[in-house]
């Protein structure tokens, strides 16, 4: 048991915007765009990334100590990664389909 309760803010954020945030893919393992590599001015501050480079050059930007945690890498998006949802939608339709029927349980072929 902690005794030693002290008041801590917590602020969790996604990563600056990445290039393919840009393009409209998803997954993968993009850097920042120009836009997300925006300057920040953040004191006193502990960062967890993930360990894709977008989290890494957000953190890095903030010009603040960090640790990178694997568990908070996203979803792999199997044979979709890296793919638009126009692209996956013209190579894969009936996976299209079905991820747009359930999106909270659907999975990507190969993926998470």
């Amino acid at each position: 048991m902690n005794i030693h309760v002290h008041s801590h803010s917590i602020y969790l954020c996604r990563h600056g915007e990445s290039a393919h945030n840009v393009e409209g893919r998803i997954g993968g393992d993009s850097g920042l765009s120009p836009r997300g590599r925006q300057e920040h001015q953040l004191w006193d501050l502990k960062v967890w990334t993930s360990q894709l480079r977008r989290t890494i050059q957000t953190a890095e930007e903030l010009g603040v100590p960090y640790e990178q945690w694997k568990i908070l890498n996203e979803i792999d998006a199997g044979v979709c990664e890296e793919m638009s949802y126009e692209m996956i939608q013209a190579s894969f339709p009936e996976e299209f389909a079905l991820r747009d029927q359930d999106k909270y349980h659907y999975r990507y072929p190969g993926g998470e």
